[in-house]
């Protein structure tokens, strides 16, 4: 027969396991994926992924709009402390369906496999991936 301590135990255990899967899952980067984003990620889809952060709204405005320099929809995500973790830029502006262009992550706990992350030198890139051009 289980013991109640040893139930909770268990229970503990696997409840740490599994918040310790899915926020690793939300800090990696790995092919076709930064976080829980993907390459199918829509701009309607944000609020619902990053349902516990902040998400800061620039848009460009279109043809119509007086902000003649900004050319590019951002949506900066900022974590409840006020951290900036990520900025997304999408492929079509004024568009809740489109998919995203560009992502800029500004939190170091984004990690690829290999543990490159916003920390790493140009060293440690070089060794862990094959670089063919520097922009």
């Amino acid at each position: 027969m289980i013991n109640k301590n040893t139930l909770f135990s268990i229970a503990l255990v696997f409840s740490i396991f599994f918040v310790s899967c899915s926020d690793n899952k939300k800090f990696q980067i790995s092919k076709g994926n930064v976080g829980l984003i993907t390459m199918k990620t829509t701009v309607a889809d944000l609020s619902e992924i990053f349902e516990k952060d902040s998400i800061v709204k620039n848009l460009s405005e279109g043809s119509q709009g007086n902000n003649y320099f900004q050319d590019n929809d951002e949506y900066l995500i900022y974590e409840k402390g006020g951290k900036h973790l990520l900025t997304l830029v999408p492929k079509e502006q004024l568009d809740s369906t489109s998919t995203m262009k560009n992502i800029e992550i500004f939190d170091n706990r984004f990690k690829t496999e290999s543990g490159i992350s916003l920390e790493s030198t140009f060293a440690e890139i070089r060794a862990n991936n094959k670089i063919d051009k520097i922009e």
